[in-house]
């Protein structure tokens, strides 16, 4: 067994270690003087790491660039060098004790670049992998969008231990703000999203200690991340707390002095108020460019005996001397904020991070902060300061003075009548989660479905003397309900609050407008469009009058509206009011939030149905590398976006892309929410689509029966199933069926959303052409005539909606003989195809070019020959480049094959009929009228 005494001092050199590091060059210098009098072993040790330490780089802090074009020494691991399922890719930094490298990992359906931390070798002591361990677990705690995310850890092949985070490209904290010149009111923003980082690793029971400028870096779009969680501890006590107790001890210190709490300066306990401190040094900072204490020339013995009387300045105080205005500002609450979280006993500041961002997010919005004693003439100077306007005309008398304080003493009522509203609300729907505990429940347990009806029951019970609390937890219940699928449910408790509502408060209160919006939420969800928008235009009116205009409340009501309007006229609006929505979320919660991330998905969905496509796709793609940089790759608001995406690649003719992002979306929804919610029977519905389009006929029927047996028979999403069931069935030949599913699903638009909606008239073109395979050209003729025209009118005449109704029509004018119409329609429609996606070299330009020679051939004018050739070798030249494959490119082929043996030319006739035949069998059964009409045309040209 190892002596004690070497033990001993293995453990001194890494503390020491840290300490040194941790130094200004001037008193590390002072220090190291010290300990190599007293044992030149040791301070011959620490040279050696000090010497590779200097060598380390702040790599989460480079450029893309740069770090892809660093190199590293010989003794580093060379590039290719697998890592668990990782890939070395280039040494990004090195300290004392560990690499970090620039590591990749490939999927296969996706490529994943990151941060990958080892223990050098020859560094690998018990203490040191003890703390590494130490950190990885910590990391593994903690999920949030503000801390950079643990992606992965093990063994390296030799033993010593790795784990892998997220690439965070950015700067440090107040480095972003000196280089952009933000304003005091951004600068405290980005310590808000600080703020919520730091909580949410308290709430994980993790302390950072060492929260710093360095530590919190700051992306190009404005996201903050919380890094290094290295000598961070673990709050839950116990054998993992032995093991690092020396990291607090204070000949051990693992810390940087400016920002460090007294209690660890002096090696006392360490709890959530330690970072609470360390936020308030960052404040302080932030705001006046300075710290609070002049520690970084002082010896370690001397910080320890000084930390008790040090006094920090108030900021305002030093902004003074450099920006008298901006002290003005300063002085008063935000003084008084920075100095409670700093003060020096841990009881004394914020019981939190969170309760520190409340006070900032009450000094932004000139309320009341909690850190100021709550007399009544604070409060009237708060309301003064927010109404400084109507206060000075009010002060001209002194009957508008005593307004004033009305005003004030009302606010103040108010106030309390909130806060007990919110307890009120709190101890209600605390009561109901309770039933869930297997106590009160005879052990059984209890779902989220039957926990929602079981409170149900129990709100016009208990608070049938309270209106206004029982329509805010109805409220509650109902978004709950609606995120649950629970969409009827949802509807019924949205009404209920919001008549309860407008019984019992005064027109134009908030909170009726945001109830509204509620109930135009659970009316969307539930598939009733039309009474949606109309609530939602209420909505917004209501909201923008009690809230203004640029309120984070108006936003949101712009984007439940603008989903909301699904015809062609409102395709624009919507993109208008998500342009809105998007510019004032950016503004108030930045580019990196994810508010701002779900409204660039809105906005993609708005404008791919405005048929602004490359638009589209781009803001699709930023979506979706915001919602992965926040969540990462399998995340239910990532599975949507990609689901969305899919849509419109699918649209573009790029299946393959498609149907990647399609897969990777089912599989998180299957996981994350379950067989049931609508998420995943959108996806589905869009992956039936593209299977069909593959001719995968089968699979698309099994995606899109699923998708409409989880929408139901009353939503008009199941329209859509039905009609693509239909025209999935119209390809297996089976007319008859495709008649009724395309029946159905008219029936279905019609009751979901109106006898004269855009959908049902695309069902019914659709029932025309399967009445024209089904022989009843008259029939045929006469829907697809009525249901362009009204198509026609509502979509506009260069509509995508009316593209393959003009295709069917043209058909159906072929078959019944009137050609010219037929190849005048198949003309415009061609044109058509031509604009909606801006090149030629695209299917669908080429499968108008087939049903135009067919047109051609059967009126069989003198120049129609020449023309169909002509059509028919555009479409062959299309195909070619953009969809050999494709199940339309047999049907060319079979069409030219069949007008080659026409014109005499037996060679080409031969090799583009059994081309055409090869390609069917790919897609069709062997016995498929197409393949039979192939096989007996290659006879005839002697094939």
């Amino acid at each position: 067994m190892e002596p004690e005494p070497a033990r001993a001092s293995g453990a001194r050199w890494e503390e020491l270690f840290d300490e040194l590091v941790e130094l200004t060059a001037p008193d590390r210098a002072r220090r190291f003087a010290e300990i190599a009098r007293t044992d030149p072993t040791v301070a011959a040790r620490l040279a050696r790491m000090l010497e590779a330490d200097g060598e380390a780089t702040d790599f989460l802090a480079r450029p893309a660039a740069e770090i892809l074009g660093a190199g590293g020494d010989g003794a580093c691991l060379p590039p290719g060098t697998p890592v668990g399922s990782w890939r070395l890719l280039a040494l990004l930094g090195r300290g004392g004790m560990g690499e970090v490298y620039l590591a990749e990992r490939d999927e296969g359906t996706f490529v994943q670049r990151a941060a990958l931390k080892l223990i050098k070798r020859g560094m690998d002591s018990r203490a040191i992998v003890r703390r590494f361990v130490r950190e990885r677990q910590i990391l593994s705690r903690l999920e949030h969008p503000g801390i950079a995310r643990l992606l992965d850890g093990g063994s390296a092949e030799d033993g010593r231990p790795f784990f892998v985070l997220e690439r965070v490209e950015g700067v440090p904290i107040d480095e972003y703000c000196r280089s952009r010149g933000l304003g005091l009111e951004e600068r405290l923003r980005l310590v808000l999203s600080v703020c919520a980082a730091v909580d949410s690793a308290h709430h994980n029971l993790v302390v950072h200690r060492d929260l710093k400028p360095a530590n919190i870096l700051v992306t190009a779009d404005g996201a903050v991340k919380l890094l290094d969680f290295g000598i961070a501890k673990l709050l839950s006590g116990g054998e993992e707390e032995e093991e690092t107790a020396h990291l607090t001890q204070l000949g051990a210190r693992v810390l940087t002095p400016a920002y460090a709490a007294p209690e660890q300066i002096l090696g006392e306990p360490v709890t959530t108020a330690t970072d609470v401190y360390a936020l308030g040094v960052l404040l302080f900072e932030l705001i006046t460019g300075a710290l609070p204490h002049a520690r970084e020339q002082r010896s370690l013995d001397s910080l320890a005996s000084g930390v008790g009387r040090e006094t920090a300045e108030r900021p305002s105080g030093v902004l003074r001397r450099a920006d008298a205005r901006l002290a003005r500002r300063v002085s008063g609450d935000l003084d008084l904020i920075v100095l409670t979280a700093m003060h020096r006993d841990p009881a004394r500041r914020y019981a939190s991070a969170a309760a520190l961002a409340d006070d900032l997010g009450r000094f932004l919005a000139g309320r009341p902060v909690r850190a100021r004693p709550d007399s009544g003439g604070y409060r009237l100077r708060k309301f003064v300061g927010r109404h400084r306007l109507p206060v000075a005309i009010a002060a001209l008398g002194l009957t508008a003075l005593l307004i004033g304080l009305g005003m004030a003493l009302w606010e103040a009522y108010a106030a309390r009548l909130a806060a007990q509203r919110a307890e009120r609300v709190k101890s209600f729907l605390l009561s109901v989660f309770q039933q869930s505990d297997p106590n009160q429940a005879g052990g059984a347990a209890v779902t989220a479905r039957e926990l929602l009806e079981k409170g149900t029951q129990r709100i016009d019970v208990e608070l049938a003397g309270e209106p206004e609390i029982q329509a805010e937890v109805l409220d509650a219940v109902a978004g709950i309900e609606a995120n649950l699928g629970l969409n009827d449910a949802a509807l019924a408790h949205a009404r209920k609050a919001l008549a309860l509502l407008v019984a019992h408060l005064p027109r134009g209160d908030a909170r009726i407008a945001d109830s509204r919006a509620l109930l135009g939420e659970a009316q969307r969800g539930h598939g009733d469009l039309a009474e949606a928008r109309k609530t939602l235009e209420r909505a917004l009116e209501e909201t923008i009058a009690a809230r203004g205009e640029d309120s984070l409340e108006t936003a949101n009501v712009r984007r439940s509206l603008a989903g909301a309007l699904q015809d062609p006229p409102g395709f624009l609006r919507a993109v208008d009011l998500l342009r809105q929505a998007l510019s004032t979320i950016r503004r108030r919660l930045g580019d990196g939030s994810v508010e701002a991330a779900g409204t660039l998905s809105e906005l993609g969905i708005a404008l791919e149905q405005a048929q602004q496509y490359p638009e589209a796709e781009k803001v699709y793609r930023q979506s979706l590398a915001s919602f992965e940089r926040l969540f990462g790759p399998h995340h239910p608001k990532v599975a949507m976006v990609q689901s969305d995406l899919a849509g419109l690649l699918d649209r573009l003719s790029r299946p393959d892309e498609a149907r990647k992002l399609l897969e990777a979306a089912i599989i998180t929804q299957r996981a994350k929410l379950g067989p049931r919610h609508l998420d995943l029977a959108n996806s589905l519905f869009s992956y039936g689509v593209l299977l069909k389009d593959r001719q995968e006929l089968q699979a698309a029927d099994a995606a899109l029966s699923e998708a409409q047996d989880i929408f139901g028979p009353d939503r008009f999403e199941a329209a859509h199933c039905l009609r693509y069931l239909g025209l999935s069935a119209l390809s297996q030949e089976r007319y008859r069926d495709a008649a009724e599913l395309l029946t159905r699903a008219a029936e279905t638009y019609g009751r979901t959303l109106g006898p004269d909606d855009l959908q049902r008239w695309r069902a019914i073109a659709d029932l025309g052409w399967a009445h024209l395979k089904l022989q009843q050209v008259p029939l045929a003729r006469r829907e697809l005539t009525r249901a362009v025209a009204r198509i026609e009118r509502i979509a506009g005449p260069e509509g995508y909606e009316l593209r393959m109704p003009l295709r069917e029509l043209g058909e159906t004018l072929t078959q019944a003989g009137a050609t010219a119409e037929a190849i005048a329609m198949l003309t415009r429609e061609r044109r058509l195809a031509e604009k909606l996606f801006g090149t030629i070299q695209h299917l669908q330009v080429g499968g108008s070019d087939l049903l135009l020679a067919q047109a051609y051939l059967a009126r069989d004018k003198p120049a129609d020959r020449q023309a169909a050739r002509r059509t028919l070798d555009e479409a062959i030249a299309i195909f070619t480049r953009v969809g050999p494959k494709d199940l339309f490119f047999g049907k060319i082929l079979l069409e030219s094959g069949k007008l080659a043996l026409a014109e005499k030319d037996l060679p080409r006739a031969r090799r583009e009929l059994a081309a055409a035949e090869q390609l069917l069998l790919l897609h069709l059964p062997p016995t498929h009228e197409l393949i039979r009409e192939s096989h007996r045309l290659l006879a005839k040209a002697g094939g």
